[in-house]
């Protein structure tokens, strides 16, 4: 009973996404009462965001169900871009701000991967298909260096962790996604990196990041924010999948991604506490206790991580047995259940 309509019918320039916008919105224009519920998964902006709340005002009986997949810009105004019967997001962060500047609930669903089909490609396997040989530490940065301020951080960051330990690989992952960013990313590398030699390996857009992320030991995610991006990143969750530790800053909502019991190993609140964890984490590379720490990292993100949770969550939504404001908007009985 589910139909998928794709908002950008094509990968292309402005002008063409607002030629899709106009054709999808005469589509739920037209057939919008053919649907007991209508669910947006979408970046809200002012525009779309007034046209839709206009839409459900002339459309009784339908439920509009939002999902906010990532911050605006500012959370000030975030009441103005919700128009959803039914609101929800992927942070206790986002929920924490609608309610505080919307006036409103929303209902915590996180971003879930199938931990068990993630983990089905081993180290070893993916060591051998990207003919790197096992050994040293290595690192990943695959974040966005476009937004968030990440690479900031990471100027400091990684070369201080080069130099406090010899023996770890840094891989930095690069999505060319603006016509500046690789300009940009050279310029890092040449100024930050470049005295390290072959311990630094750029990937520009990596074929397959699948085999990428599962041949890497760690991650280092040290974004100031998440505008634009999905609250909880899948290349970190994919990670957590394979037991490697994420090291983040104590910034939201990527501090709501370690394991509780990590949190101290994992989070710091500056760029010298991130190295000082991740050099600890190198020193302890192949022990039974970091050993012990990955089986609780992959036990935490499959239980709280579940894209089965996350679509039984949506079900319940859909059926209408889950609202804002239900006791059972509880993420604890929802992964129970």
């Amino acid at each position: 009973g589910v139909v998928v309509h794709r908002a950008w019918l094509r990968a292309g320039s402005f002008g063409g996404r607002l030629i899709d916008n106009a054709i999808l919105f005469v589509w739920l224009l037209l057939n919008r009462n053919d649907f007991v519920v209508l669910h947006f998964f979408f970046a809200p902006n002012r525009l779309t965001c007034t046209v839709l709340r206009w839409l459900r005002r002339i459309s009784p009986g339908v439920v509009f169900v939002q999902t906010v997949l990532s911050r605006p810009r500012e959370w000030q105004s975030v009441g103005d871009l919700i128009f959803g019967h039914v609101v929800t997001v992927g942070s206790e962060d986002a929920r924490r701000q609608i309610r505080r500047y919307a006036g409103r609930d929303a209902i915590l669903v996180r971003p879930g991967i199938d931990a068990g089909q993630v983990a089905s490609i081993s180290r070893d396997d993916a060591l051998r298909a990207l003919d790197l040989r096992p050994g040293p530490m290595r690192l990943l940065f695959a974040g966005d260096i476009d937004e968030g301020g990440a690479l900031d951080h990471l100027g400091h960051i990684v070369p201080a962790v080069l130099d406090a330990d010899a023996s770890v690989q840094f891989h930095f992952s690069v999505r060319t996604k603006r016509v500046t960013t690789r300009a940009r990313a050279e310029a890092f590398v040449a100024t930050h990196l470049s005295r390290f030699g072959e311990r630094v390996v750029v990937h520009w857009d990596h074929p397959n990041f699948a085999l990428l992320i599962a041949a890497m030991d760690a991650q280092v995610l040290p974004a100031e924010h998440l505008y634009t991006k999905v609250d909880a990143p899948l290349v970190a969750l994919e990670a957590m999948a394979h037991g490697q530790p994420v090291f983040v800053l104590d910034r939201a909502p990527l501090n709501e991604l370690p394991p509780p019991g990590l949190r101290d190993r994992l989070v710091a609140t500056d760029d010298a506490g991130l190295v000082a964890r991740i050099v600890t984490a190198a020193g302890r590379h192949g022990s039974e206790a970091a050993a012990a720490d990955g089986r609780l990292v992959r036990e935490h993100v499959a239980a709280r991580f579940s894209a089965a949770a996350a679509a039984a969550r949506f079900g319940a939504i859909h059926g209408g047995t889950l609202r804002e404001g239900d006791d059972r908007a509880g993420e604890g009985d929802a992964e129970a259940s």
